[in-house]
């Protein structure tokens, strides 16, 4: 195969900064959605593979994803089983089940053939959903090796963020 070069001129006027660049199958979201899990699920939902149905939008309505969109169908940049998991609308779970983390992550380790292991299991940060400790090769493993284990991220479980979900509960009820 012989493959292309292209240039993509981008300018900027006034205050605007570029300051990351995302395409194909990333699934990263603006840093400034911190301590925002579940407006980052509407985002990446937005730009997924989803095609739902008014049926199934409906459906939604009684639950933390009632914002979500039809999805952008085959045009859709990530599947919909990437995005993430919430513990509140504002904490992330500490555990992700299915992820693609980052661009240094390889799609598929080992041989090309190998397509089961294209998801991997992450210890996430709790505030910013990102791999904990920003180390995916401590952090993030193959999900049918994360299933094997019985993987839980202990490690990444934040009391302090824990106790401020108890007592928000707490108020609740």
């Amino acid at each position: 195969k012989q493959w292309y070069q292209r240039r993509v001129p981008i300018t900027a006027g006034g205050r605007a900064v570029f300051d990351r660049f995302a395409f194909g199958q990333c699934d990263a979201w603006p840093k400034n959605m911190e301590m925002q899990c579940q407006k980052v699920r509407e985002w990446i939902h937005a730009r997924s593979k989803a095609n739902m149905t008014e049926e199934t939008l409906a459906q939604l309505q009684s639950t933390p994803d009632a914002n979500f969109t039809r999805g952008l169908g085959t045009f859709g940049n990530n599947m919909e089983s990437f995005i993430p998991t919430c513990l509140t609308k504002k904490y992330f779970n500490w555990f992700q089940g299915t992820v693609h983390p980052d661009r240094e992550t390889p799609m598929y380790p080992g041989e090309p053939a190998n397509k089961e292991k294209r998801a991997y299991c992450c210890c996430t940060n709790m505030k910013t959903g990102r791999v904990f400790e920003d180390d995916p090769e401590k952090n993030c493993i193959s999900t049918p090796t994360c299933i094997t284990l019985g993987w839980t991220c202990v490690r990444a479980y934040d009391p302090v963020v824990g106790g401020e979900i108890y007592e928000e509960g707490k108020k609740e009820h």
